[in-house]
C-alpha cells in the first residue's frame, strides 16, 4: 500500500461500503493489464475444489500427512439456508484418495465449520441439527464421538473446554461470517441483550461452566461505547495453555452494519476477570503469539493502524517496526513466537501477498503472490464470498496452509517451505 493509498485507506475504513466501492474502481482500471496467476518460488499442492477457512487454527494433523478441509460448491454465492456441504482429510502430499469424514449445514466461506484437530484423532466442527446449535465430535472415520448442544468458536484438547458465541448473532452483525438456519432466539433484534453473550464449556461434563453476557461485556472496561448499536461477540480464541480467551467485542450502527467498530478483550479463564487490550476502536485479526502475548492488527491511537505485540500481563502494546507492513492481514505465529506468516487483500493488479515476517529482525520474506479473480470480488456486505489467503502453519513449521482461487477455483494450497 503505497502513501496514496494508505491515505485513503485510513478515510473510507470504518465505511465498508465505500471501501468496497472505491477499490473496485480502482482495481478496474489495472484490470486492462496482462497478469500472471502464480509467483512463487515454492512447490505448492493445490487441492482443487477445496477450502479450510479462518487463519485462527491449523488444519494439519500432528504427524503432518493429512489437512482438514471444506469440499467447495462449484458456484461463486453465498451459502444457502440449510445447505450441506462434506468435510475432507486430504493428504498434504497427493498420494492417497480424500477421506469424507462428516457434512455440515453450519459453515460460511471465510471460517467455514470451525474445523479443529481436538487431539490427534478426533475432528472437532459445527454443525446444525433442525435449526439447533450441534457441537460434533468424530473420528478421522466420521464415527461421532460426542455431540455438544452449542456452537464453538475454538476448542482445547489438553484443557477439554471450549469456549463459544452466537454465530446467528454474528451473521447478523457480520453476514457471510454466522451460520444460517439457526432457529429464532428472543435476543436476535435486542441491540445489548443479556441473555446471549459468550460462553465456556466442559468438553468431559458436556455442560456450561461460564457466561458473560453481551450486556456485561458492552459495559465494561469502557461506558462510553455506544449504547444504540448492535452488538455482538467474535473471533474468540484460547491461549495455547487454556487460561485466557482473547475475543473481538464489536458494534454496528442499528440502521446500517456497513459502520462498524471494535476492540480486542482478554477474558481470563480461572478469574473470570475481563480487559480491555485495544483503545482505538479497529482490530481487525489476531493470533496468540504465545501464552501471554497477541500479535495483531488494530488501530493504536496516535500511530494508526498497524501490527502490535500485545502483552496480556502488562497490557503494553508494542508497534511492530517495518515499513514493509503496511496492510491489514491475518497472521498465524509459528510455536515459537519469534515468527509468523500473513496475507495481505488483493492490491491493485488483484494480487494477494503470503509472507513470513520475523520479530527478532524485522526481515519480512515475501513468499508468493497470487491472483483474486475479478468474480471472486465481494459486490457487497450481504454477498461477501471472496477469498482471503489466512495461511496456517503445520507443527514443524514445514508446510503453510492458505486457501486461494487463483486459478478460478477455490483451493486448499499447502506450500512447501523446503521445497523451492
Amino acid at each position: 500500500m503505497n502513501k496514496i493509498e494508505r491515505i485513503i485507506y485510513d478515510m473510507v475504513k470504518s465505511r465498508p461500503g465505500l471501501k468496497r466501492a472505491f477499490r473496485n474502481i480502482y482495481q478496474t482500471i489495472f484490470d486492462l493489464m496482462p497478469v500472471k496467476r502464480i509467483k512463487s518460488e515454492y512447490k505448492i499442492n493445490m487441492l482443487e475444489n477445496r477450502f479450510f477457512g479462518f487463519h485462527d487454527h491449523s488444519p494439519f494433523s500432528a504427524d503432518e500427512s493429512f489437512v482438514l478441509s471444506c469440499v467447495s460448491p462449484s458456484s461463486i454465492r453465498m451459502p444457502r439456508s440449510g445447505e450441506k456441504i462434506s468435510l475432507s482429510l486430504d493428504c498434504v502430499e497427493p498420494s492417497k484418495d480424500p477421506i469424507i469424514f462428516g457434512k455440515t449445514s453450519a459453515w460460511n466461506w471465510h471460517m467455514g465449520p470451525k474445523l479443529q484437530w481436538f487431539g490427534e484423532d478426533t475432528i472437532f466442527f459445527n454443525d446444525l441439527v433442525n435449526g439447533n446449535p450441534v457441537g460434533r465430535f468424530v473420528g478421522i472415520s466420521g464415527d461421532i464421538k460426542f455431540e455438544l448442544s452449542a456452537h464453538f468458536s475454538s476448542v482445547n484438547f489438553k484443557e477439554a473446554i471450549g469456549v463459544g458465541y452466537s454465530f446467528s448473532r454474528l451473521e447478523q452483525g457480520m453476514p457471510g461470517y454466522g451460520y444460517l438456519n439457526q432457529k429464532k432466539s428472543s435476543s436476535d433484534n435486542v441491540l445489548i441483550p443479556d441473555n446471549c453473550g459468550l460462553y465456556i464449556w466442559d468438553l468431559k461434563a458436556h455442560k456450561e461452566t461460564f457466561f458473560i453476557s453481551i450486556k456485561e461485556i458492552a459495559s465494561s472496561c469502557n461506558p462510553t461505547i455506544t449504547k444504540d448499536c448492535f452488538h455482538f461477540a467474535t473471533h474468540a480464541l484460547f491461549n495455547k495453555a487454556a487460561s485466557k480467551i482473547a475475543f473481538i467485542h464489536r458494534w454496528v450502527e442499528a440502521s446500517n452494519i456497513d459502520i462498524r467498530r471494535s476492540r480486542l478483550m482478554l477474558l481470563d479463564v480461572k478469574s473470570q476477570s475481563l480487559s480491555q487490550l485495544t483503545f482505538g476502536n479497529m482490530i481487525s485479526h489476531f493470533h496468540w503469539l504465545t501464552d501471554n502475548s497477541i500479535i495483531a492488527y488494530c488501530n493504536v491511537p496516535g500511530l494508526g493502524d498497524r501490527y502490535c505485540i500485545i502483552d496480556t500481563t502488562s497490557l503494553e502494546i508494542e508497534p511492530l517496526s517495518n515499513t514493509a507492513l503496511t496492510s491489514d492481514g491475518h497472521p498465524h505465529p509459528y510455536k515459537d513466537g519469534k515468527k509468523f506468516v500473513s496475507d495481505t487483500y488483493p492490491n491493485r493488479r488483484r494480487m494477494q501477498e503470503l509472507f513470513l515476517f520475523n520479530i527478532e529482525n524485522s526481515n519480512k520474506t515475501s513468499l508468493g503472490l497470487f491472483y483474486h479473480p475479478k468474480e471472486f470480488q465481494s459486490p457487497d456486505i450481504y454477498k461477501h464470498w471472496c477469498v482471503d489467503l489466512h495461511p496456517r502453519w503445520s507443527p514443524s513449521g514445514r508446510y503453510i496452509s492458505f486457501d486461494s482461487c487463483n486459478l478460478g477455483i477455490r483451493s486448499h494450497c499447502i506450500l512447501d517451505l523446503e521445497n523451492e
